[in-house]
């Protein structure tokens, strides 16, 4: 399991034996990702990924692969394959 917070950053999270994981599979490498909550789960066309290099960035540099309108919200969507092959994650 990992605590990811720090590509996005955030302070770090406290992880319980409750805590929701999202599991992800990565150049078969399966891990587990923990969050606070998950509040919805949607689907998207890769069409619909807009450039993210003109907006306030929520996660730091080279880790985000753009940003997605959903409803009323701007999301920024995390390019994992990016924060699992970095050696920062080493650090954290």
């Amino acid at each position: 399991m990992i605590d990811i917070t720090y590509f996005l950053n955030i302070p770090p999270m406290e992880i319980k034996n409750n805590s929701p994981v999202i599991l992800i599979t990565i150049d078969d490498l399966t891990c587990g990702i923990v969050v606070s909550e998950i509040c919805e789960i949607f689907s998207f066309a890769p069409q619909n990924i807009l450039d993210s290099s003109n907006s306030i960035q929520a996660v730091k540099e080279n880790y985000s692969q753009g940003i997605i309108q959903y409803q009323d919200k701007m999301l920024t969507l995390l390019d994992l394959k990016e924060v699992f092959h970095t050696r920062e994650l080493a650090r954290t």
